[in-house]
């Protein structure tokens, strides 16, 4: 997968525990809204251009 994650994306998945997005090609900045996912406990992002 290539590109940005939209800004809104932690409003959209408020009850999200895992998430694994590792060795894709995920580009700029972190969402500010990823504080809004308050559920999240593991989160893999490694190999992505952030």
């Amino acid at each position: 997968l290539t590109g940005h994650l939209p800004k809104e994306v932690g409003h959209f998945l408020p009850n999200l525990q895992f998430l694994a997005m590792s060795d894709n090609n995920f580009d700029g900045p972190f969402p500010p809204s990823f504080p809004n996912a308050t559920s999240l406990q593991t989160m893999i992002a490694g190999h992505n251009k952030f």
